[in-house]
């Protein structure tokens, strides 16, 4: 009895074991971005800041719009986003989580030059991750590195388009005020890389300031020569009376700011920013005066360009309203939010063209490098080309707004 009743809990064990066994085996792994028919991409951005999460949510666009068409061969696209504040640790935990615990197929559309870079450095290097669509046009990430997947043009081409203008309006003295990180740096030294070619006739001073902050009196300071701006009224306004115009390589949080300071003593003073900081409308709309305010754009999509792709984005917001009636913070319409919505599509377009083949980190990347020029289209907007082992940008043009006074809103003027 003893013997058999040893066997029948040996037996019982096993059953149990097995039952267990094929439950642990077949449950819901994420396996390098793809579990059942999911696939998973991740996102560091600032989900405090309305223009960073305005690209992130062009992206949950992108791919609402591909689940509801039927996914990419029955996958659908999902995205898991975590919050950075815009600060560079924050965004290389949240990369580690996403790659190591979340296990994504890539992380794609990572908000600004610092927290791309240092999720470059120290996450991805030269791993066959995709690193699709960071919102930056620092050269630092994008000539040679066969895992980055660049849509944007570099800051350089927007500073040129900017200094074509200042030099057509013929503006001599000009101010540049720039966040002092990887990000303002950049753009400073791609600025005094035009200006050391001769082509520009134009005065150059500068100042930085400390990324997040928006305490700048000592910034302004630094420009005007003086310790106490505040204090020497007449000589602080001789100083900004000769200044035509002011290039500022910083975020939304500071544009007000410098703006409105340097408006209230010389009202037609110029004023450039370039796409990254967004458009900024609620803060412009505050400012008395509107007047020549610009900034640059790197991508043009309404009824009359790609019409095609504005339609779809439209109809995909009007549907998440419709599902999402109760939203504290709807989805509206910006240049960011379209500059996500194409990041989204490039990505599903290139799961796209693996066409059957396993879905995976590798096959992504490859499918995107795997010719001497590689395009991908995007209803009717063309990306590319695409090359291995050289700067590959899907968007190529810069284009110059400039702020309507009587509209609140940029529009363009080339």
């Amino acid at each position: 009895m003893k013997k058999i009743a040893i066997i029948l809990l040996l037996l019982l064990i096993s059953l149990i074991i097995n039952i267990y066994s094929k439950e642990f085996f077949n449950r819901e792994i994420i396996v390098e971005g793809v579990r059942n028919k999911n696939i998973y991409f991740g996102q560091s951005v600032n989900m405090d800041s309305e223009v960073h999460l305005s690209y992130s949510n062009g992206i949950v666009l992108a791919f609402q719009l591909i689940n509801r068409m039927g996914g990419i061969n029955g996958y659908n696209l999902n995205l898991f986003v975590y919050n950075d504040n815009y600060e560079k640790e924050k965004a290389i935990k949240n990369a580690k989580i996403l790659l190591e615990y979340d296990n994504v197929l890539g992380l794609i559309g990572t908000w600004g030059t610092p927290t791309s870079i240092a999720i470059y450095d120290k996450v991805i290097g030269q791993r066959n991750i995709p690193f699709i669509a960071p919102l930056t046009g620092s050269n630092l990430i994008r000539t040679d590195l066969n895992n980055v997947m660049m849509i944007r043009p570099s800051y350089k081409k927007e500073i040129n388009e900017i200094l074509k203008h200042i030099v057509s309006n013929k503006l001599r003295n000009i101010c540049v005020f720039y966040q002092n990180d990887e990000y303002g740096i950049s753009c400073m030294n791609d600025l005094m890389d035009l200006y050391s070619t001769n082509d520009y006739p134009i005065n150059i001073k500068r100042s930085s300031f400390e990324r997040n902050s928006i305490y700048l009196y000592e910034t302004f300071s630094k420009i005007l020569d003086n310790n106490e701006p505040l204090v020497n009224t007449f000589e602080r306004n001789n100083i900004i009376d000769n200044i035509d115009a002011i290039l500022l390589f910083g975020t939304s949080k500071q544009e007000f700011y410098i703006i409105n300071y340097f408006k209230k003593i010389k009202p037609n003073m110029f004023f450039y920013n370039i796409s990254f900081v967004g458009e900024n409308i609620k803060n412009l709309k505050k400012l008395k005066n509107k007047s020549n305010i610009y900034i640059t754009n790197i991508l043009r999509v309404d009824e009359t360009y790609h019409p095609i792709v504005y339609k779809n984005l439209i109809n995909e917001i009007e549907y998440n309203k419709s599902i999402n009636p109760y939203l504290k913070t709807p989805i509206i319409m910006t240049q960011n939010l379209i500059e996500g919505f194409i990041a989204g599509l490039f990505a599903s377009k290139i799961i796209e063209k693996i066409n059957g083949k396993h879905i995976n980190r590798e096959n992504f990347i490859n499918q995107l490098y795997n010719k001497k020029e590689n395009y991908i289209n995007v209803f009717d907007l063309k990306l590319g080309p695409f090359s291995s082992n050289t700067e590959s940008t899907g968007l190529n043009k810069v284009y110059l707004l400039r702020f309507n006074e009587n509209t609140n809103k940029y529009e363009y003027i080339s």
